[in-house]
């Protein structure tokens, strides 16, 4: 089976992307997504 993962590059995705291939026998796409959030006074993700 096949899965897509959304990678973010720490330790905890990098862990399940392994797993998920070697352990369970998913073929395993990772996304790498990068992400900026910004914090102003009403609390707004940019």
């Amino acid at each position: 089976m096949k899965l897509v993962l959304a990678y973010s590059g720490g330790l905890d995705t990098s862990y399940c992307a392994k797993y998920l291939s070697k352990e369970k026998g998913f073929e395993v796409h990772a996304v790498k997504c990068k992400y900026r959030r910004v914090f102003s006074g009403r609390n707004q993700e940019y």
